[in-house]
């Protein structure tokens, strides 16, 4: 019992983990699904429309089946619509997909409750089966339109309809969201499962498994996207960090040594720069970091002494004591500067700083 609340527990942070995490992921998602969703109601209701006279001799359309049509209709340019000129966010997504739901299902309760009250209902239960796992919505929010379209159902039906058939249909809905019930936790467990693979593959491509910061590829592509933003601010540094004697660390004391130091260096890099700021291993012993932002010759000066100081500070093994490294840093001039041009501008600094001896940092 306590193994399986425990479960319980970890299902459910999971399930929170994943609707906080992927939310605009799920909202552009959800807003496809609801167009699809649409046009092919809309492509099923004509198909019903011209096949059901042919099957049943008499049928004639309902006012309920007319108006579902361009209902079906309006929601699809609704989504398309919003999904072209609207920014995806995820409330309004929601509350569209909710709206979509319930059009949907007031449409059904009319035709199955409504259109032949001599005859048992038909895509009403089948709605609350497929409905709450059509979209990627919390539970609460998947069941809440249907639970309240069954409430409706109900009521409609045992006041409509002889009570034979109507039994028929109250039983056949609530059996449909039972049966959605245990649908929706299976699909919802395979989406989040989906999700966190997906996860974990996409930090494996952009983490250095070694010091477990951006690799030189992610770092690039960040580095570009921030340089290229329209309303990106004016400011900003580039900085390029290189270890003096690192070959002689290797030799001396071997590469699991020199593997713990640039392991070390990649825990201690984030805790002196913003969370903002990008920080990366660019191969061997060279670290690079963009600082996003206005930063003052000051402050640039202190960020390169503290790394230097944290650096001599670290104690990975006997012999490996108060090591040095040369930085050199470029600040951003003007917002249309590349990274290309950034990056040889502050390689030019590192040289200089080579130049001049071990420990010293120069800023262009």
């Amino acid at each position: 019992m306590k193994a399986m609340l425990q479960f319980l527990r970890d299902d459910l942070q999971a399930m929170r983990r994943y609707f906080r995490d992927a939310r605009a992921e799920i909202a552009e998602k959800n807003l496809r699904l609801m167009g699809a969703a649409s046009l092919f109601t809309a492509a099923l209701l004509i198909a019903f429309l011209l096949l059901t006279p042919f099957v049943i001799r008499g049928w004639r359309p309902s006012l309920q089946h007319l108006l579902f049509f361009p209902a079906s209709i309006a929601l699809f340019a609704i989504a398309k619509l919003y999904g072209r000129f609207g920014q995806c966010r995820p409330g309004i997504v929601t509350a569209l997909c909710l709206f979509f739901c319930a059009t949907l299902l007031t449409f059904i309760l009319l035709i199955d409750a409504l259109s032949d009250t001599t005859a048992p209902g038909t895509f009403f239960p089948m709605l609350c089966i497929a409905l709450p796992v059509a979209f990627i919505l919390p539970m609460r929010l998947s069941f809440a339109p249907v639970i309240l379209a069954e409430c409706a159902y109900v009521a409609v039906v045992l006041n409509a309809k002889p009570i034979e058939v109507a039994q028929y249909d109250v039983f056949s809905s609530l059996v449909g969201i039972s049966f959605s019930l245990a649908l929706w936790q299976m699909i919802a467990r395979m989406r989040i499962r989906d999700y966190e693979l997906r996860m974990r593959y996409r930090q494996l491509s952009t983490k250095d498994t070694l010091s477990g910061i951006l690799n030189k590829m992610a770092f690039e592509v960040a580095a570009n996207r921030y340089l290229r933003a329209v309303d990106k601010p004016v400011g900003g540094a580039l900085i390029i960090m290189d270890l003096d004697n690192f070959k002689g660390i290797n030799d001396r004391l071997g590469h699991y040594t020199g593997d713990r130091l640039l392991r070390s260096i990649g825990e201690f890099l984030p805790s002196v720069f913003r969370a903002s700021d990008l920080i990366g291993r660019f191969g061997g012993d060279e670290f690079i970091v963009l600082v996003k932002g206005a930063i003052s010759q000051t402050a640039l000066e202190d960020k390169c002494v503290q790394i230097q100081q944290k650096l001599r500070q670290l104690r990975i093994a006997d012999g490996c004591e108060g090591v040095t490294c040369s930085i050199g840093c470029a600040n951003i001039r003007e917002p249309s500067e590349t990274f290309e041009h950034l990056f040889r501008r502050a390689d030019a600094a590192l040289y200089r700083a080579k130049q001049l001896g071990k420990d010293q940092y120069q800023i262009d």
